[in-house]
């Protein structure tokens, strides 16, 4: 015995089962309230010498009496600043507006 009862007296071939179904569609504008706030951390900076340091002489030349040396001194180095990138973002709780029946709204039927 089925738990329909009207059905239990109806043959699966004879059944037919009818029914109308209709929709409705509103329109809702839904919000919610946000607030990010953007940071960079640096951190402490990694310095790497590369290669030899190259030394040349300067370009003007101290007379002898002055007793002074004018030279350059190169040194080719990279620089690695780890810097943590990232957002705090804060939303507060969801509110929404009923703005009433859709545009071009169709009911729909079936049967």
């Amino acid at each position: 015995m089925s738990g329909n009862h009207w059905l239990d007296n109806c043959d699966d071939d004879k059944y037919d089962k009818r029914t109308c179904e209709k929709s409705i569609c509103r329109s809702f504008d839904v919000s919610v309230p946000v607030t990010i706030s953007p940071f960079a951390m640096p951190k402490k900076p990694n310095v790497k010498c590369l290669r030899k340091i190259d030394i040349t002489p300067g370009h003007d030349y101290c007379k002898r009496r002055d007793n002074c040396f004018k030279f350059t001194i190169t040194q080719q180095m990279n620089i690695d600043i780890p810097v943590k990138f990232g957002a705090e973002v804060c939303y507060k709780e969801a509110y929404s507006f009923d703005n009433g029946k859709c545009e071009n709204q169709v009911d729909t039927d079936t049967h």
